[in-house]
């Protein structure tokens, strides 16, 4: 029934299926590259998000 209704089963711990998880991975990778602090890499993440809504907004 529940295959019937278009759900599937998710193994207990599965990040190749969730999304967040390859972002957690580039903002490690961009953490081990560059040195830099958590909150700098928070700091970035966030302009760079404030920077593409502006733009979509044009």
């Amino acid at each position: 029934m529940i295959k019937d209704a278009g759900h599937t089963f998710l193994p207990l711990y599965s990040p190749k299926l969730n999304p967040i998880e390859k972002q957690w991975a580039h903002a490690k990778q961009i953490r081990c590259s560059t040195h830099c602090s958590i909150d700098a890499l928070f700091f970035i993440t966030v302009l760079e998000l404030v920077c593409y809504r502006i733009q979509k907004i044009r």
